[in-house]
């Protein structure tokens, strides 16, 4: 589809190339968030994403470079003989060479903004080092998403460490929003509760009026599954989660949409939840104001 080598076909270049020993960079992409994008759009357009995003990735790369679909909506470049000392600008300017500019949709016409994780992984290209660029790619993940993160950078220890903790820590957040709910349960404000990877774990009735969505349809999702595929919406994500991991506050504007089709503002701000020095979850104080159509 996307006119790239696909799994079986890297896999069948690696197995040729196993003599060789072939050392250099493995980049693993990972486009965030796309199952939005599909549910939002269809997966036609989805398809058409992944074309374009397969495209500038083949052309931003060197001739001797290797740009693979790897599957779903997750691409890998191979770079050989490139050490991670000489590679960051270069893979940082193929991270923004792929989310810098809106992709074009023509039925219906919409410009998309792609986000999109970046782990780099540097070695003899082969299985061990792919765990390697995917533990990086994990922990960018973890950490706020849309960026490029380096072999080194994530200790997997620490990480597992953290996870155990706040698994630990877990009760807390039910107790945040038992609270919450107490003290906003006639509040015209509507709120949102979500844990550390930003999954709504509770809000009040007023955020479910606000938005057209039942408390059963809210909890378990993203907010931005509530979200007009907007570009305004877009270019909002990457400046929010880059202020949470700050200064672990963020105020701003979404637009938002019913499931009739009506679009809101939704003026929200978000403070993380910190047990210690571990943030466990987020909450986000939200009012509404109407589009003017």
């Amino acid at each position: 589809m996307t006119g790239i080598l696909n799994r079986r076909g890297f896999i069948d270049w690696l197995t040729r190339k196993q003599e060789e020993q072939v050392y250099g960079l493995l980049v693993i992409l990972d486009l965030d968030d796309f199952k939005y994008v599909n549910d939002t759009f269809g997966h036609e357009v989805g398809d058409a994403i992944l074309v374009e995003v397969g495209k500038r990735l083949c052309n931003f790369v060197n001739v001797k470079d290797l740009v693979v679909r790897w599957g779903g909506d997750e691409f890998l470049v191979v770079i050989p003989s490139m050490q991670l000392s000489e590679a960051r600008n270069y893979v940082v300017e193929l991270h923004q060479h792929v989310i810098n500019h809106p992709i074009t949709i023509l039925d219906p016409k919409q410009d998309i903004v792609v986000r999109a994780s970046i782990g780099v992984a540097e070695g003899r290209i082969q299985e061990d080092l792919f765990r390697q660029a995917d533990h990086v790619l994990l922990g960018v993940k973890r950490h706020g998403k849309n960026r490029v993160g380096f072999m080194g950078e994530f200790d997997q220890q620490k990480m597992q460490r953290q996870q155990g903790t706040i698994e630990l820590l877990r009760p807390n957040l039910q107790w945040v929003g038992d609270s919450l709910l107490y003290l906003m349960a006639f509040s015209l404000k509507g709120f949102l509760l979500t844990d550390e990877n930003h999954l709504i774990v509770e809000s009040n009735t007023s955020f479910q009026k606000m938005s057209g969505y039942s408390r059963l349809e809210i909890i378990g999702q993203k907010p931005a599954c509530f979200a007009s595929p907007d570009h305004f919406n877009t270019m909002q994500y990457p400046v929010m989660y880059s202020m949470l991991e700050k200064q672990g506050f963020w105020e701003g504007q979404f637009v938002n949409r019913r499931p009739d089709g009506t679009t809101w503002y939704a003026n929200e701000m978000i403070t993380e939840i910190r047990v210690g020095d571990q943030v466990i979850g987020y909450w986000a104080l939200v009012t509404a104001e109407e589009v003017a159509l």
